[in-house]
């Protein structure tokens, strides 16, 4: 999952955080997401990233999903209700239920 500082849309990815001690947060589709048979899946998990060294070079507006930790392709895109700042010491999380999203 990547964290980005902007809201994408179905056509144009995010820009995703790009500061040197962040990654995206590795899991499985398969488990930490429940489908409710219409499209729309629900996060069953608490999803961490790494603690963030120093601040975040801009507020999180959305959350991506690709298929590989780096490059890859763009399996959903889900806004966040309100941007979210991070500074270090942060840790990125969201807890289970807290994103819902349809496949793009």
């Amino acid at each position: 999952l990547a964290l980005v500082t902007d809201v994408p849309t179905a056509t144009t990815a995010g820009t995703e955080i790009d500061d040197v001690d962040y990654a995206r947060a590795e899991v499985n589709m398969g488990t930490a997401f429940t489908d409710d048979g219409a499209g729309t899946r629900t996060s069953n998990a608490d999803l961490a990233w790494p603690e963030a060294a120093a601040a975040f070079s801009g507020d999180i507006e959305a959350v991506e999903a690709y298929d590989a930790a780096t490059d890859g392709n763009r399996l959903w895109y889900e806004p966040l209700p309100a941007p979210v700042t991070f500074v270090a010491g942060d840790i990125p999380q969201f807890d289970a239920g807290e994103l819902t999203f349809n496949v793009v």
